[in-house]
């Protein structure tokens, strides 16, 4: 008999620069870690090319079993494949974070760091 602990499923899409995700998440109820049900999540994002390099970014993740959202984020990126820049804003209920990236790639289009 299978007992499936954790599952994921998603599927993205980018093109021209627009780009979509959604993923789906299960983790089963464990009673011993604090997990007293099933967590069953959707997630999607999209982002959207606004100026040379720039992008605005913006993402969702519902909470299906709790019928709430549980996380929502906008960002923008900066990137002209040698340096890569941006900053994001995440709201969850009752707390929010902002976080910043920074990245230089080689010619060969490596991480140089």
């Amino acid at each position: 008999p299978w007992n499936v602990r954790r599952a994921a499923v998603g599927a993205s899409y980018s093109n021209s620069g627009y780009s979509a995700n959604v993923d789906y998440g299960f983790i089963a109820a464990n009673p011993a870690l604090g997990t007293v049900d099933d967590a069953h999540t959707i997630s999607g994002s999209v982002g959207v090319p606004v100026a040379d390099y720039w992008t605005l970014d913006t993402g969702l993740t519902f909470d299906l079993a709790g019928a709430g959202w549980t996380e929502a984020n906008v960002g923008a990126t900066y990137n002209d494949k040698y340096l890569t820049y941006g900053v994001d804003l995440t709201v969850e209920p009752g707390s929010w974070s902002v976080g910043a990236s920074f990245n230089i790639f080689g010619p060969s289009g490596d991480s140089a760091f």
